[in-house]
């Protein structure tokens, strides 16, 4: 159920519902469509294949990294100058799921990215500058703008060799 293509169908107005009906959406969600989920309710273990799944993925895990680095450093050197790449803290150590860089026209960016078959992205992160509590949504004076100039690219470690050459071959076109 949580598919992209079930949880349009199935998965989302599911969880509308619950919300219409003043429920805890989320341990709804968990409790009838992702069993297994922790929460506060209650507490479930892994299948055994779930299990020596999650044990290979953890021993593949600095080779994933390593590859998420690299094709991190790949992307943010390539971006053309009217884009900005996220800032990291000194010693920081990123997962690079994804490349988070702003500019002006994001929208543009990612569809001439797309059009060129590259999974850009929009919209990746929650709008802090929304938050309903105006104290809150003072501290954070960054958020608004980041929301709205903000893309993501791919960095994850099954991206391909070939796969990674197109994506910064796309960046270098957007100069």
């Amino acid at each position: 159920a949580t598919q992209p293509e079930l949880f349009g169908r199935f998965g989302l107005p599911m969880l509308e519902s619950f919300n219409d009906n003043s429920s805890d959406a989320i341990s709804m969600y968990n409790e009838h469509l992702r069993p297994g989920t922790v929460n506060a309710n209650r507490a479930t273990g892994f299948s055994p294949l779930q299990a020596v799944t999650g044990i290979q993925q953890m021993r593949d895990l600095d080779h994933m990294q390593a590859r998420r680095r690299s094709i991190a450093e790949k992307i943010r050197e390539a971006l053309p100058t009217h884009m900005v790449p996220q800032l990291l803290a000194p010693g920081d150590r990123h997962a690079w799921y994804f490349v988070v860089a702003t500019t002006n026209n994001p929208d543009d960016v990612v569809q001439r990215l797309l059009a060129q078959g590259i999974d850009a992205g929009r919209y990746l992160m929650r709008n802090c500058a929304g938050i309903d509590e105006p104290a809150l949504a003072a501290t954070y004076k960054g958020a608004e703008y980041l929301y709205q100039h903000s893309i993501q690219l791919p960095a994850y470690p099954t991206l391909c060799d070939a796969g990674l050459e197109q994506l910064l071959v796309a960046l270098r076109g957007l100069a």
